[in-house]
């Protein structure tokens, strides 16, 4: 398989080849058969219990856990215990990945990875205290809205056809979020930054936002925007779609094209607060 570039045609990637794959398709990733069929569901049927729900067949088959046949799909088997993607976080000296302080790794169930991630991120985000006359002013380093965001953003959006974990990095001056996909299929920068939102695994959002208190199909992306003004974005030369949050407001649209990439990441970067 050859696609052109510029005047030339070169071989396509597997990533290329899987890309192109998908994008003519109809079926999602989430909706596709599950390799693993050997799927237990604990950490679901927890949640499903804390909210008053049962969790049967009936029920696996009508949120795509299951699928007609009754063979578990791809959202099956990212929702049990069984899930073969993780989410690594590692804290850094300084600004850069040159020394390690610490680094954890997080698996099972994708809902038991954002719950115990989003716990991790809450602890590490210090709370610093400012005097003001005789009143003292507590204040996280990172909004906590705006990093909870961002982390579910990961987690919902990213392209688990591709391997690899989310990557969180922590350092004196920023957190990065780094999640492989890159924009869904026909989500543009402006429409992004004009409230659209498209969906890459839309049964999955759902799930997560029972565990989230989330509206389902609520735009996160504006969420973040409201609590850390608004971002600075820009694609680098390594196909990375990349946005900083900080307390400056510009803008800066990606540098080319992002939908004629087919190997890109997404990463977002929570500035500390000054």
């Amino acid at each position: 398989v050859y696609i052109r570039r510029g005047s030339a045609s070169i071989p396509a990637s597997q990533a290329e080849i899987l890309h192109m794959i998908r994008v003519t398709g109809d079926a999602h990733y989430e909706e596709e058969r599950s390799l693993v069929q050997e799927l237990s569901f604990s950490t679901l049927a927890h949640v499903f219990a804390e909210h008053g729900l049962e969790l049967g067949t009936a029920q696996l088959r009508t949120l795509g856990i299951r699928a007609a046949d009754g063979e578990y799909t791809n959202l099956g088997r990212l929702l049990s215990e069984a899930c073969a993607h993780t989410i690594k976080v590692a804290v850094f000296q300084g600004t850069t990945k040159t020394v390690f302080k610490k680094r954890k790794e997080f698996c099972g169930s994708l809902l038991t990875q954002a719950s115990e991630v989003a716990d991790y991120l809450d602890l590490l985000n210090g709370t610093r205290s400012e005097i003001h006359g005789l009143r003292r002013v507590d204040r996280r380093e990172y909004p906590p809205e705006a990093l909870r965001e961002a982390l579910i953003n990961a987690i919902v959006h990213r392209e688990y056809a591709l391997s690899g974990s989310t990557l969180i990095s922590l350092f004196d001056h920023a957190i990065e979020i780094l999640s492989l996909g890159g924009l869904p299929e026909g989500l543009t920068y402006a429409d992004m930054m004009a409230g659209a939102s498209i969906q890459r695994n839309p049964h999955l959002a759902n799930h997560i936002a029972i565990v989230a208190s989330l509206i389902p199909g609520d735009a996160g992306w504006m969420k973040i925007l409201d609590r850390q003004s608004a971002p600075r974005y820009n694609m680098t030369q390594l196909h990375m779609i990349y946005f900083r949050l900080d307390g400056d407001i510009q803008l800066a649209k990606p540098s080319r094209d992002c939908r004629n990439d087919f190997s890109r990441e997404s990463a977002c970067e929570i500035r500390r607060r000054a």
